[in-house]
């Protein structure tokens, strides 16, 4: 009941409302919602079945999440899960051979293994804070600047073009073992991008 408005804040948030539709849904005003959101004053019951925005009302009144959200969650870490598995076996079967292709003048399974490792990254940090979020109070960002999404998205691609262009060019050659020496700097990038990814995706959680 401590957190009904952070309840309520999440609950609108998921649904991409802002405070004035809200407001309107419910027949009241935005200055009002914006009350209840901060703690500085409590819906009643009938109010509270007016926010609850299609989400269970326990959901609002404990945070507790509905069985819907739950399996929705639980459906994008399987997912997502799945992905990370594939992109581990893949470079795992290319960090084999590169080294040896690689003696014999065959740069395709090095350039696939430095594409490969950083995204395998990205998609570990995004599965292990899905996985926590569903055993954990840990959320996406809520509330973040309508910027700040498009603004990680931009910047994990340009990212990955970069990391592309630099296998595809044709002094790939050199910058190949350029980027095998700085394989730990790439792949903490692509796993914090990962993290970015997750904490401002609209909906990550339960």
């Amino acid at each position: 009941m401590r957190d009904i408005g952070a309840n309520i804040r999440r609950a609108r948030t998921r649904r991409r409302l802002t405070q004035d539709d809200l407001a309107q849904t419910v027949h009241t005003t935005r200055q009002t919602i914006s009350n209840y959101e901060t703690g500085r004053s409590r819906p009643d019951v009938e109010t509270l079945q007016r926010l609850a925005l299609g989400v269970e009302l326990t959901e609002l009144l404990d945070g507790a999440p509905s069985a819907d959200a739950r399996r929705a969650a639980l459906r994008r870490l399987c997912i997502m899960g799945a992905v990370t598995l594939v992109l581990a076996g893949l470079w795992a079967y290319l960090h084999a051979v590169c080294l040896r292709q690689y003696q014999h003048g065959d740069m395709t399974p090095l350039a696939a293994m430095l594409i490969t490792e950083p995204l395998l990254l990205c998609a570990l940090a995004w599965t292990l804070l899905q996985a926590l979020c569903m055993v954990t109070r840990l959320r996406p960002r809520r509330g973040a600047p309508c910027w700040v999404r498009p603004l990680v998205r931009a910047l994990f691609g340009l990212c990955l073009a970069t990391l592309l262009a630099s296998v595809v060019l044709p002094a790939s050659g050199v910058i190949l073992l350029r980027l095998y020496g700085g394989r730990a700097a790439t792949a903490a990038l692509f796993f914090l991008l990962g993290a970015l990814l997750w904490l401002t995706q609209p909906d990550a959680g339960p």
